[in-house]
């Protein structure tokens, strides 16, 4: 069986939180959201930045987060494509929005999703793996109006607020917000809920998540990332080896914690998590794993140099960051499953920079006498 390794944590330990940035309000993990402020009135858009602002709803477990500024894409960021009026903001001056957010665990991220109406860019952001994609990233892109109509009905007549939660929320309880701001003058609440959810609130939800299906096909800011063993099986004893690759994926080009180019030698923003193999080849991440932080002794370039590079990278679309990591974990013989988790942090000061945790399956290895 894998033994445990030194320094061993949980998994959510050292997840980075989402700290605050010029694109979207992001939830961290410390966090919890409770309301949305709205984006400006039209004309205060003209002359001021485009602001979200999320308070407590549970002081107990939780704190507040506010962003401010552009978000990628809209008429305010200069180096984003343009686009006919300001974000959020219909023809005729008014404007409406959904918001939806939940956290996506194990993983350490969240997912969150505005929609907007009437020829508006709607945006999507995830800072973890979601439905099965190993991408972390903003996305966005103008709704079809029937569509983003329709999740406006569903949402209005669920009546969600009548069946918000509004006890006390214990740490890692799973839970889900939805807010919708009818008008650019009034203020929605952020109502959270926890299961079991009404069927008209889930069917809301769940159409907010199908349309953000359909902004995922348009990526802004993306990295995917990719993993898989150097070879099948290995003997007890000898190092496990793997290339992992990052690659750029979104409009514009992307920037991001560079792994080899960390400054802390033993930290370099990967971390390995190592199981015994189940029949359905999946992790149980509640049951005893190995978990282990990649120090810089244990990355090589793909040329198998020691890495040299700068603490942050920017890759142009289409162009990958890949590099081996190679490293003796003590084991059993017998098979095993691992993932290799990224873990970057974004930057207030810079909207191409993104952040998150994005697991790479590895798959499962042999180890042999």
């Amino acid at each position: 069986m894998v033994q445990k390794a030194r320094g061993t944590y949980s998994r959510a330990a050292k997840t980075p939180g989402d700290p605050l940035r010029n694109t979207v309000m992001r939830l961290s993990w410390v966090n919890a959201f409770a309301c949305l402020c709205l984006l400006a009135a039209a004309t205060e858009c003209k002359r001021k930045t485009e602001r979200q602002t999320m308070t407590d709803t549970n002081n107990d477990s939780f704190g507040s987060t506010v962003a401010t500024g552009p978000w990628p894409g809209s008429s305010q960021d200069t180096g984003a494509p343009g686009q006919a009026g300001l974000v959020g903001v219909a023809p005729n001056g008014r404007h409406w929005n959904v918001f939806y957010s939940k956290p996506l665990r194990p993983f350490g991220g969240s997912l969150q999703v505005s929609i907007f109406g009437a020829g508006v860019r709607s945006f999507f952001e995830v800072t973890a793996n979601w439905r099965g994609r190993q991408e972390i990233g903003f996305y966005n892109f103008v709704l079809p109006a029937d569509r983003c109509e329709g999740v406006r009905t569903l949402v209005e007549r669920s009546g969600f607020a009548r069946h918000a939660f509004h006890g006390v929320m214990q740490p890692d309880t799973p839970h889900a917000s939805l807010a919708f701001n009818p008008s650019g003058d009034d203020l929605s609440e952020a109502s959270t809920f926890v299961a079991p959810i009404s069927a008209p609130v889930a069917n809301a939800m769940n159409a907010v998540e199908e349309l953000a299906e359909e902004i995922r096909k348009h990526p802004f800011l993306v990295i995917a990332g990719s993993a898989a063993w150097n070879q099948p099986r290995f003997r007890v004893g000898e190092a496990l080896e793997l290339t992992a690759t990052l690659r750029s994926v979104g409009e514009k080009p992307v920037t991001f914690d560079n792994p080899l180019g960390s400054i802390n030698p033993d930290w370099n923003n990967l971390r390995m998590v190592v199981a015994a193999a189940k029949p359905d080849d999946k992790i149980d991440w509640a049951s005893e794993v190995a978990h282990v932080d990649i120090a810089r002794q244990d990355l090589l370039t793909t040329e198998r140099r020691l890495p040299k590079a700068e603490p942050r990278i920017e890759l142009a679309p289409g162009k990958e960051l890949q590099f081996i990591m190679r490293r003796k974990f003590h084991m059993s013989p017998g098979f095993y499953k691992a993932v290799i988790t990224y873990h970057g942090s974004d930057d207030q000061e810079n909207v191409n920079v993104i952040g998150g945790a994005l697991d790479m399956d590895l798959g499962r290895i042999e180890v042999t006498p």
